[in-house]
């Protein structure tokens, strides 16, 4: 008797028998049993039967350390709520809990839609504008030397043509490149 006669054999005789029942019975491994029965096309009951707990809103089966109701159902009980930002004036929301937790720690800052809106507020407390042009040059514009000592004036600065921001010392970018030239042509 091959395997297939002895399963259908088995499922025929007892009719709630599992998958998982079979596989020491016939002595085949559980994917050969699935295989031979969807070949046979037999359905059988399932191996487990869902025992947890369900939603007492909407039926929906829930994680078994979880009672009461499922994710979708509480939130759905927690509508988030409507602020407009304090800089721009658009409306956005933000989650209860996040507003729960900012009551419970006293915190009455004032609400911001994107993290664009409070860099302008965070610029303006920590002293650096919230322009493009003045955060690319940094605390490095009020300088009037370099780090060498020698000036930061209009013969001596150079602005790449890219980037007129950025600045450099000419007499150390030239020192530069003849300490570069010295250590190649020492190379040769």
């Amino acid at each position: 008797m091959t395997t297939r006669e002895r399963l259908v054999a088995l499922v025929e005789a007892r009719p709630g028998i599992t998958a998982t029942d079979l596989v020491p019975l016939l002595g085949v491994s559980r994917q050969r049993v699935s295989i031979i029965l969807r070949q046979q096309k037999i359905k059988l009951s399932p191996a487990r039967i869902y025992t947890g707990p369900y939603c007492s809103e909407c039926d929906k089966r829930t994680p078994k350390n979880q009672r009461g109701v499922c994710h979708d159902c509480y939130m759905a009980a927690r509508p988030p709520v409507e602020f407009i930002c304090d800089i721009c004036g658009r409306p956005f929301t933000v989650p209860l809990r996040e507003v729960r937790h900012r009551e419970r720690r006293g915190i009455t800052s004032p609400h911001f839609c994107s993290h664009q809106c409070w860099g302008v507020v965070a610029g303006n407390m920590y002293g650096f504008a919230a322009h493009p042009e003045n955060r690319a040059s940094g605390n490095n514009r009020y300088k009037t030397h370099c780090k060498h000592g020698h000036a930061f004036d209009e013969a001596n600065t150079y602005h790449p043509p890219g980037n007129p921001s950025y600045r450099t010392c000419r007499a150390c970018g030239a020192r530069r490149h003849n300490e570069a030239y010295a250590r190649k042509k020492k190379g040769e």
